[in-house]
C-alpha cells in the first residue's frame, strides 16, 4: 500500500484533480489518523506506524495536485483491534475510529461516511451507478459500451462492501427502464433508472 502510495503521488504532481478512495478501519491513536491495510494484524499499539498507513502521508501525496484534491474516507467508526491490541504505553490514547480531519491546504475536501451516519463502510455510490451501467449495456447493448448515450436513476440506499447488486431492466418503449437491489437485505439501492441507447428505435 504504501507503495501504491507513493506512485499514485508522483502520478499526482501532474494533475488537475486528484482523488482518493479508502473503505475500511481507520484509527486515532494520540491524535494522529491512520488507515488500516487488509493485511494489518495490530498486535500491539508499537505496530501502528509499520502495519498502518498515516493519513497525513496520503494528504500529502496530493497536496502537489494543482486544482483540487477529493479524499473520500468510508472508514468504520469501531476499531476491531481495540479489545486485544496489546498497550506497551498505558497512557496511550488509541480512538474507536478517525478523528475529525481538517485540511491544511486550500482546495482539499475530506468526506467522511460517518458524518453522512453510516457505521461501517459504504460501496460508493459512483461505483454502484457503475455496476448498473454495465449491466445495462451486457443485457441491451450485446457490451457496446458506445451505444449507451444517457443513464439516470436515484440513488435510494447505501451498499455495503460484499453485498449482491441484482440489476432489474426492461423495454419502456425507445428507454430502457431499470431498478437495482442488494439480494442479501431485499432492498432497492437504485430506483426511477432510465437509460437511452443509440440505435433503439422509439
Amino acid at each position: 500500500m504504501r507503495r501504491a502510495i507513493s506512485d499514485f503521488a508522483e502520478m499526482a504532481s501532474d494533475a488537475d484533480v486528484a482523488v482518493v478512495y479508502f473503505a475500511g478501519h481507520g484509527i486515532e491513536v494520540d491524535g494522529a489518523n491512520y488507515v488500516i491495510p487488509v493485511d494489518a494484524k495490530l498486535s500491539r499499539d508499537f505496530d501502528i506506524e509499520d502495519e498502518a498507513i498515516s493519513l497525513d502521508r496520503i494528504l500529502k501525496s496530493i497536496e502537489p495536485t494543482r486544482r483540487l484534491r477529493l479524499v473520500i474516507l468510508d472508514a468504520c467508526r469501531d476499531n476491531p483491534f481495540l479489545k486485544t491490541m496489546k498497550r506497551t504505553i498505558a497512557s496511550r490514547s488509541i480512538g474507536r475510529g478517525l478523528a475529525k480531519v481538517e485540511p491544511a491546504i486550500s482546495d482539499t475536501l475530506i468526506a467522511f461516511a460517518a458524518k453522512a451516519g453510516f457505521a461501517r463502510p459504504i460501496l460508493h455510490g459512483l461505483a454502484t451507478w457503475g455496476i448498473a451501467g454495465r449491466g445495462l449495456i451486457a443485457a441491451f447493448a450485446d457490451f457496446d459500451a458506445t451505444r449507451l448515450s444517457a443513464m439516470r436513476a436515484r440513488l435510494s440506499a447505501p451498499v455495503y462492501p460484499g453485498e449482491t447488486i441484482r440489476l432489474e431492466g426492461w423495454r419502456d418503449g425507445g428507454e430502457i427502464a431499470f431498478r437495482a437491489r442488494v439480494v442479501e437485505r431485499d432492498v432497492l439501492v437504485l430506483t426511477n433508472g432510465r437509460a437511452e441507447l443509440r440505435g433503439t428505435s422509439r
